[in-house]
């Protein structure tokens, strides 16, 4: 029963997620994103066994998360960890990679946690 709650509020998360992307440079990318990782939590929820598609979309964002953070450490500028998280628009290039990889990172960590447990408890996700 928590194991559903958990995942009606993170697809909720995700949906809510994916529509602030639309005011984005790049919304399409994002909102995509965001609603395939909503997708899995509904998948999960309603007991669907989509692993195989929950570890494609883990490993996706994974190796996206990697290739941003190697562009992180390629520009020399400074992070201002005081705008990551409280500035709503961004000055920076760093600000959005840093933004960019923690949500993959997100998606990536949660998407994992499905497999795992639709993995280990097909009956009971």
């Amino acid at each position: 029963m928590i194991f559903k709650i958990a995942n009606a509020l993170v697809a909720l998360m995700f949906v809510i997620s994916a529509l602030l992307q639309l005011n984005d440079p790049d919304p399409v990318v994002w909102f995509c994103l965001y609603m395939l990782c909503a997708v899995c939590s509904v998948l999960a929820f309603t007991q669907i066994n989509a692993w195989g598609f929950m570890l494609s979309l883990s490993m996706l964002t994974m190796m996206w998360a990697m290739v941003l953070f190697s562009d992180y450490f390629l520009n020399p500028d400074p992070v201002d960890w005081v705008e990551v998280f409280s500035a709503t628009s961004m000055k920076s290039s760093q600000t959005e990679i840093i933004r960019e990889i923690g949500g993959l990172l997100m998606c990536s960590a949660w998407t994992m946690f499905l497999v795992f447990r639709c993995k280990n408890n097909p009956k009971t996700t």
